[in-house]
């Protein structure tokens, strides 16, 4: 396989690109999440680099089984991103080292503590 091609291809990009939500991910769990939520612009770049040339390459006829493995490897990616949808106040409080917020709810019947 010649390097030049190799650079190009989709397959290529959505590996890379795996590895490197796999790394911004377990950055998360360690003291580095600062840097981790810098590291998410370039994932989604890549991601967006890799839907581009997988898109290129299911237009050649030689390439659309890479393409088909690219765009898979992509739904782990996709599904990081959603992750993040959910987890984004808990990720923002332990990387700006604020406290979460904390309130009661005063009922008729009882106090109802909400962390």
């Amino acid at each position: 396989m010649n390097l030049r091609k190799g650079l190009v291809s989709s397959l290529f990009w959505a590996v890379g690109d795996l590895i490197l939500a796999g790394t911004t991910f377990a950055s998360f769990f360690t003291s580095l999440s600062s840097q981790g939520i810098s590291l998410l612009k370039f994932v989604f770049a890549a991601l967006v680099v890799t839907g581009a040339l997988a898109i290129r390459d299911l237009c050649g006829s030689k390439t659309r089984l890479s393409a088909g493995a690219a765009l898979l490897l992509c739904v782990p990616i996709l599904m990081f991103f959603g992750l993040l949808e959910v987890w984004e106040g808990p990720l923002y409080v332990s990387v700006t080292g604020g406290a979460p917020i904390n309130f009661k709810v005063k009922s008729r019947y009882r106090h109802v503590g909400v962390r």
